[in-house]
């Protein structure tokens, strides 16, 4: 795979719709429904700036920002977290 189309596949990610549950018992499902693996090889990886990485991220949190914002959700609290692990191999 290629920087580009790899990007591409990123897009699907930061367009995602976001689900917000109505309550406790719907807490997993958000989760679930909410949460997104990547990998990159260290090969492709070496084609990618900090900048880029940084940018994809803020794509990300600005798109679920505006979502929340728009919902008609009465939640009290959102958390957007990520986790960014290393692995050599």
């Amino acid at each position: 795979m290629n920087k580009e189309k790899f990007l591409k596949e990123l897009d699907e990610i930061v367009e995602d719709k976001i689900f917000i549950g109505n309550n406790k018992q719907n807490l997993e499902e958000e989760i679930s429904r909410n949460s997104w693996s990547i990998s990159i090889s260290q090969q492709l990886a070496n084609h990618f700036t900090v900048e880029e990485i940084r940018g994809f991220f803020r794509a990300v949190i600005t798109n679920r920002t505006d979502q929340i914002k728009k919902s008609n959700s009465k939640n009290e609290c959102f958390f957007i977290h990520g986790l960014i692990r290393y692995q050599k191999g």
